[in-house]
């Protein structure tokens, strides 16, 4: 069979509809465009965003249940037409109740997102006999989307010269566009005892998935595997780079070849990765990057002047490289009736632990300094293959 046997209009489809959603235009003026053109403070912004990250987490569930339920072409319509208003009107309005309720509705749009594309994927994939290249079709989708947010990065700026706000009108139109892209994106057939639970209560069938997350131990533990290690990259390839460097001596102006490199990495890392699991297996190649991530973080504080680059690079490589065989180990441990949904956990839960530990983490890191930080996230990422990683068969939970 070919290796691009997998490849057809429907999977490309999808490709698009990822690029459209992740070209994030905004992202390198976001802060700037609210502090400079709407005069919000960092403490501010933080109340933002904080406000969009508990809309997320709540929302998370009852979007993927709406895309079990009424199909995940229709859920990834709804998120890209509700999203797209709101980003519209996030580069007009400067009344503070309404950027916070823009912010609301943003959030609730990328829930729909959120794990409804993999499930969809994952079971169109498996419909067709070529459930074997889910792993490589995920991971070039990260990879377009990881391609998307670079190239989005670099334009964005460019746009902003123009208006800080246009860049959130761009992505407004390109999300209305990603909506009618997923309009023709085939939705794969469920199995029949799929069927026979669509007149099953919403209740009811939220309570019976929940259950599946609080039975099924081997997911449960890939959930909070993908959840945990998702802190320190988002950290080390984002939240700390600017702050770092900075201390370090790096003049601003540089900091955005940085980010092209990191994002770079993580594009390669997401390439590769298919290759790595097929010669070492999911459970190794999930082991032997975690310890190098953490080896990458631990080293970050210890090297001299610039040379945690190099940290950051590896530690978004290697991350990359871990992420789509995580994807592919949580969906072989659920079934199809309720796919969204339970990525849909994994998602909430990345979304609540982020909010939890991201401020510990900055609060330490102002207290004790980076190496105490940093050699903490250490001793956690290690220490994650033996707590929770387990060399389970792979099976979907009934």
């Amino acid at each position: 069979m070919k290796n691009h046997a997998w490849l057809d209009s429907n999977v490309l489809l999808l490709f698009i509809y990822s690029f459209f959603t992740k070209f994030h235009l905004w992202m390198p003026i976001y802060v700037l465009y609210l502090q400079q053109e709407r005069g919000l403070s960092l403490a501010t912004i933080g109340i933002v965003e904080g406000i969009g990250w508990v809309a997320a987490a709540l929302a998370e569930v009852p979007a993927g249940i709406v895309a079990d339920r009424f199909g995940r072409n229709r859920a990834l319509m709804v998120g890209a037409f509700v999203m797209a208003p709101a980003m519209v009107l996030y580069a007009y309005t400067d009344w503070f109740p309404m950027i916070c309720f823009l912010q609301i509705v943003w959030s609730l749009g990328g829930s729909f997102l959120s794990g409804a594309d993999q499930a969809l994927l994952y079971d169109y994939l498996q419909e067709r006999g070529l459930g074997n290249f889910f792993s490589k079709a995920v991971s070039y989708q990260l990879a377009i989307m990881r391609i998307a947010s670079a190239i989005a990065g670099i334009i964005g700026g460019w746009l902003a010269a123009y208006s800080l706000g246009f860049p959130f009108f761009v992505c407004g139109v390109l999300s209305f566009g990603a909506g009618c892209v997923a309009f023709f994106i085939k939705e794969p057939k469920q199995p029949d005892e799929a069927e026979t639970k669509q007149n099953e209560s919403l209740i009811r069938f939220f309570l019976n998935t929940s259950s599946k997350v609080w039975r099924a131990k081997s997911l449960r533990n890939v959930l909070l595997y993908s959840a945990i290690l998702a802190v320190p990259a988002f950290c080390f390839t984002f939240l700390f780079v600017s702050p770092f460097l900075h201390e370090k001596g790096m003049a601003i102006e540089w900091l955005g070849l940085v980010f092209i490199l990191i994002q770079g990495m993580s594009i390669l890392g997401s390439i590769v990765s298919y290759h790595m699991e097929k010669r070492l297996g999911e459970a190794a190649t999930v082991t032997t990057f975690t310890v190098l991530m953490a080896l990458s973080i631990l080293m970050l504080p210890i090297l001299p002047d610039l040379s945690g680059i190099i940290c950051m690079v590896l530690t978004s490589f290697f991350y990359s490289i871990i992420e789509p065989v995580l994807i592919k180990m949580t969906n072989q441990r659920i079934s199809g009736d309720s796919r969204s949904t339970l990525l849909s956990y994994s998602s909430m839960l990345k979304t609540i632990i982020l909010a939890v530990l991201v401020p510990f983490f900055g609060k330490l890191a102002e207290e004790t300094g980076y190496p105490v930080l940093c050699l903490l996230i250490a001793i956690v990422l290690i220490s994650l293959p033996v707590v929770l990683l387990r060399k389970e068969k792979g099976t979907a939970t009934r």
